[in-house]
């Protein structure tokens, strides 16, 4: 191969820029350096000839494009912690609300149920008679309630605490609730004592500080 034919090939390879070589231009680089001559030191060194100027730059070129490849093949394939990789933000870890930050559920209290009235003593249940003039009166107790028959006949509820009695919940209009008297047993007698003004003057009349007697 001449050199004119050489340049024309190594011409066309550069042109086509630095990532491009035909295999044709890698031989025929090749052959070039083995074949050509090389000047002898005591020559006079007039001129760098066209051909070793283009042989250089091929194996140049050559060289170039071999490391770049091995370049290449070394960087990691993955998008990973590689140079140009993207970094994936690390996830935000979510804050739990704190115990005190919870609100806590408040419940209303129910009012407390009034204790209910103890029922009367077996002591006290029974039939009572008394001389009240202008007649007798009958007093009858139950575990819960009361009747009285003088003059006429009324009854109603009784609570007991202890050894106060009150009478409540009589049909008679004048005759409110209300009338707590102290009461005491001493063999067959009972007797009250008034706690208080009784709001039924009915009532004052056949239990205040009166004694009845347990009839049978």
């Amino acid at each position: 191969m001449n050199g004119n034919e050489f340049d024309r090939t190594a011409r066309a390879w550069l042109d086509d820029g630095p990532t491009r070589m035909s295999d044709r231009a890698v031989l025929f680089a090749l052959e070039e350096i083995h074949t050509t001559r090389q000047r002898r030191v005591f020559w006079p060194a007039r001129r760098a000839t066209p051909v070793n100027v283009y042989a250089r730059a091929a194996i140049a070129a050559v060289l170039v494009v071999g490391v770049g490849l091995a370049a290449i093949s070394l960087l990691p394939l993955g998008g990973g912690s590689g140079v140009g990789g993207s970094l994936s933000p690390s996830p935000t870890p979510s804050l739990a609300p704190s115990p005190s930050a919870i609100p806590t559920p408040t419940t209303s209290a129910s009012p407390s149920p009034a204790p209910a009235a103890l029922p009367a003593p077996a002591a006290l249940q029974g039939r009572w008679r008394a001389e009240i003039a202008p007649s007798v009166a009958i007093l009858t107790f139950t575990a819960t309630g009361f009747t009285i028959d003088w003059l006429s006949v009324h009854s109603g509820r009784i609570e007991v605490e202890g050894d106060k009695l009150t009478f409540s919940g009589s049909r008679d209009p004048q005759c409110p609730d209300g009338g707590t008297y102290r009461w005491s047993i001493e063999g067959d007698k009972l007797h009250f004592e008034p706690v208080g003004t009784d709001p039924c003057p009915f009532q004052a009349e056949w239990a205040g500080n009166k004694t009845y007697t347990r009839y049978e």
